[in-house]
């Protein structure tokens, strides 16, 4: 659509001094950068085997999710410039089957050499696709649509302070551990016997509660599991970008330091949140 197309035209034409071509220091990157590359190279396996089987409309949905995910890399203030180039010039590239004119455009505006019709189709490196970096990703913007839902829910207007917090450490344990146990078997019985028999069974409470549920809904089980002190970290870089747009002061906090109720409702890639 031509709001899409404007939307990736303002995005390059407004950010020119936050692009450059030269080639990025895999050592530098911190995780939204590696997410950005990550995407860059998931977006274009997705859209080349898209492109080659004919569905045309499915590889410009991954298209325009790809340009989403940078619409909201270039607000952080940490991004990285090359990083930005080379994802805008795939971006370039991936778009000019479908748009060529808009396409040669931007090539022309971040100063890439030649016409980009000229170019080679980006290639994809699995090595460059990090399952961490874009499940922390999915956790931040999980965590601000958990946050909108509470806000919305409480009908707080202007919040004071907002606390996240991470999930206690025997939860990641249990959830490997449960993971490992549900690919021999479904029998919750079975499962839990093996629960039972291991250093988790002094949370053996609450742990014949959740299995059940766990069990018979897989939807709720992380399929990548960060850890607590990734979980920590991804959340907490985000949190001076949430303080932003929920203008207020935001706390991340390991569950196993505060006395509220409420950090015990926390779930490993599901931040537990209280809001004043």
């Amino acid at each position: 659509s031509s709001r899409f197309l404007n939307k990736v035209y303002s995005m390059v034409s407004e950010n020119l001094d936050s692009i450059s071509l030269k080639h990025y220091d895999e050592h530098q990157l911190d995780d939204n950068d590696k997410y950005i590359v990550s995407k860059m190279h998931t977006t274009i396996r997705n859209v080349t085997t898209h492109i080659e089987n004919f569905e045309f409309s499915l590889a410009i949905g991954k298209i325009m999710e790809y340009a989403d995910a940078l619409q909201k890399y270039k607000g952080k203030s940490s991004r990285n410039k090359e990083v930005f180039g080379e994802a805008i010039k795939n971006l370039a590239l991936m778009m000019l089957p479908f748009t060529p004119h808009l396409s040669e455009e931007i090539w022309h505006m971040i100063k890439c050499e030649g016409f980009a019709s000229l170019q080679k189709w980006p290639a994809y490196h699995e090595t460059k696709v990090d399952k961490r970096a874009e499940a922390a990703a999915m956790l931040v913007q999980a965590t601000r649509n958990d946050i909108m839902e509470v806000l919305r829910l409480t009908k707080i207007e202007k919040p004071k302070i907002i606390r996240l917090f991470v999930a206690e450490k025997w939860k990641y344990d249990f959830i490997d551990m449960l993971k490992n146990e549900m690919n021999k078997t479904r029998n919750t019985g079975e499962i839990l016997k093996a629960l039972m028999s291991s250093d988790l069974k002094i949370y053996g409470n609450e742990i014949s509660k959740i299995v059940p549920r766990l069990v018979n809904d897989e939807t709720k089980i992380p399929k990548v599991l960060l850890g607590q002190e990734i979980e920590f970290h991804a959340l907490n870089d985000a949190s001076k970008d949430y303080e932003g747009e929920f203008k207020c002061s935001v706390e991340v906090i390991v569950a196993e330091k505060s006395k509220e109720a409420k950090a015990k409702h926390a779930f490993p890639y599901k931040a537990a949140i209280l809001i004043e």
